[in-house]
């Protein structure tokens, strides 16, 4: 069975198109590609596993690697693309994409340390394109972000966002908002999240995060247009407790204490009891309904139910 990969992988590796076969490729090189573009991983290494390894070139080396990688057999995976480092034809690209490749499966193992030392050595090729390098800088700061290494991270994120392709700013953008934000940072994660393009796969996750530093600075018109916007656009980031949480800051710091009504209806009608944000919902919604008389309280309240 296999497992689908990570995002930041398959930005990686999955997207990035493989070799067309050069003349003299034998067909068993080409069908496990062919295999392994339509997602066949299995039939991809049972076709590379009947090549004579004199004649295994690089295309069927890291499709086979690729192909193992998805079928979470990682050690196979390693020694096919150290297998793909060793072959004669490999040019700065194509080292530059196994050393990218592996660096991000490392990553995937939960090994940061070794995914940073190849996301290193692919910085200092000369000889690749800068949107390629790119992918490796921000693999570096994903390494660094799980090590807790802050600072270092938002460098490499810099970085990448320095040479990044079009298509890949969006992720970059998020990578390094995340960063910042937990650097403490909120103007600068604010603009990041920002940059992340209405298109891109990030946008609704961004969104959330503009909303959450929108309360954290006490911007609460932001916050709440955040809030509806998500929940109207980007409902499967925005369905959550948290969500009616936030909106409840929002309605408290106004004093629409219809609007406290409301969401507090609405949330435990919703979640469960044991839901820690419907708790902490309810403490402050009981605490606001102390600021007012009892009988305004009952009055405003019901007619703002009724509308």
């Amino acid at each position: 069975m296999t497992r689908q990969l990570p995002s930041f992988t398959a930005l990686f590796v999955l997207s990035v198109a493989l070799f067309a076969p050069r003349e003299g490729s034998c067909q068993h090189s080409v069908d496990v590609q062919r295999h392994l573009t339509k997602g066949e991983y299995l039939e991809a290494l049972i076709e590379y596993d009947k090549m004579p390894r004199r004649k295994v070139d690089f295309e069927a080396s890291f499709a086979a690697a690729k192909s193992a990688w998805a079928l979470s057999i990682p050690d196979r995976a390693i020694e096919e693309f150290e297998r793909s480092l060793r072959l004669p034809q490999l040019d700065p690209f194509r080292r530059a994409q196994v050393l990218l490749s592996r660096g991000i499966l490392e990553y995937q193992e939960g090994r940061s340390e070794m995914a940073s030392v190849y996301a290193q050595k692919v910085t200092e090729m000369d000889e690749v394109p800068p949107s390629l390098r790119a992918r490796a800088w921000h693999l570096w700061g994903e390494a660094l972000m799980r090590l807790a290494l802050h600072g270092a991270a938002e460098d490499k994120y810099l970085k990448a966002l320095s040479e990044a392709a079009e298509e890949d700013q969006g992720e970059f953008h998020f990578a390094l908002g995340k960063c910042q934000l937990l650097m403490g940072r909120h103007e600068g994660a604010k603009t990041h999240f920002e940059a992340v393009s209405p298109k891109a796969d990030r946008y609704g996750e961004a969104l959330r995060y503009l909303a959450e530093i929108a309360l954290e600075t006490r911007n609460f018109d932001a916050a709440r247009a955040a809030l509806v916007k998500g929940q109207e656009e980007f409902s499967n980031f925005f369905l959550d407790a948290w969500v009616d949480y936030a909106l409840l800051q929002v309605a408290i710091a106004k004093k629409d204490v219809a609007g406290v009504e409301q969401i507090s209806l609405r949330a435990n009608d919703r979640f469960p009891p044991s839901d820690p944000w419907l708790t902490l919902l309810n403490a402050a919604a009981e605490a606001f309904r102390w600021e007012y008389p009892r009988d305004e309280l009952r009055k405003i309240a019901k007619v703002g139910v009724q509308k």
